[in-house]
């Protein structure tokens, strides 16, 4: 997938010449592996979304309350978080 990715006009955005690079994650294991891998140089942040959603996915399967909902016991996609 990174052959095909710096295959893209995106290569010249992924160069160190290019300046600072930030990949936004969710922390999934295998995408801060690759990214580590691929492009040590980059910062990586937190979506605060996607980590909110991951905690109440699993604060659901633990049978524990979740941190926030919409009503529906769902990702409060829609809700502001600030």
């Amino acid at each position: 997938m990174w052959d095909q990715l710096k295959a893209t006009g995106l290569n010249e955005w992924l160069s160190r010449d290019s300046g600072p690079l930030t990949i936004i994650s969710d922390r999934g294991k295998a995408i801060l592996a690759g990214v580590r891998r691929a492009m040590p140089e980059a910062d990586i942040i937190f979506c605060c979304f996607h980590l909110l959603c991951n905690i109440n996915q699993h604060c659901k399967e633990h049978r524990a309350p979740c941190l926030t909902t919409n009503g529906k016991g769902t990702c409060p996609a829609t809700q502001p978080f600030f």
